[in-house]
C-alpha cells in the first residue's frame, strides 16, 4: 500500500504572504436610506393615535419608529402610552402621571415575536382597543377626574 500520508499537501503552502495585495473594490456601495412614514387618526376630539415607520426601498416594514395614544388636556397633547422597537424588539413606555414626566418602559403583555410588520399592527390595534383603559389609569395616576 505505501507510506501515504492520510493528509492532503496544500497547494499554496509556499506562497509567498508579501505578494499579496488588498484590492479595493472598483464601485462605491450604495447606502439605501429608509423612509419615515407617519400617519394619525383620531378617536375622538381628545383622543388620537399617531404611528410612524420605516420602511426599505422595496416598501418592506424595517422598523416600527413609534406607535403612540395621545390624549388632550387645557389644548395640549399628551402622550401617555407609546411602543416603539428602537432596540430590535417591541416595547411600551407608558408615562406615570400629568406631574411626573418620566415613562415606565415594559415588554409586559407586549408581542415578542415576529417581524415589525405585525408589531406595528399588534400595536395599533392594541391602543385602539385599550385607550380608555390606559386614559382612565393616566387619570388615577394623576388624581384627575375622568370627563369621559
Amino acid at each position: 500500500m505505501g507510506n501515504k500520508s492520510k493528509f492532503r499537501r496544500s497547494k499554496g503552502k509556499n506562497l509567498n504572504k508579501r505578494l499579496l495585495i488588498p484590492v479595493e473594490p472598483n464601485r462605491k456601495i450604495k447606502e439605501e436610506k429608509n423612509k419615515t412614514v407617519t400617519h394619525q387618526f383620531y378617536l375622538s376630539d381628545s383622543d388620537r393615535i399617531i404611528y410612524s415607520y420605516e420602511i426599505d426601498q422595496k416598501g418592506v416594514i424595517q422598523k416600527v419608529v413609534d406607535v403612540s395614544y395621545d390624549i388632550n388636556i387645557n389644548s395640549q397633547w399628551i402622550t401617555i402610552v407609546r411602543y416603539d422597537s428602537k432596540h430590535g424588539f417591541l416595547h411600551r413606555h407608558m408615562r406615570v402621571s400629568l406631574d411626573n414626566l418620566s415613562d415606565t418602559p415594559t415588554t409586559i403583555g407586549v408581542r415578542k415575536r415576529g417581524k415589525p410588520h405585525g408589531w406595528l399592527t399588534w400595536a395599533r390595534k392594541d391602543v385602539s382597543k385599550n385607550f380608555l383603559n390606559y386614559r382612565t389609569g393616566f387619570f388615577k395616576r394623576s388624581k384627575i377626574r375622568d370627563l369621559y
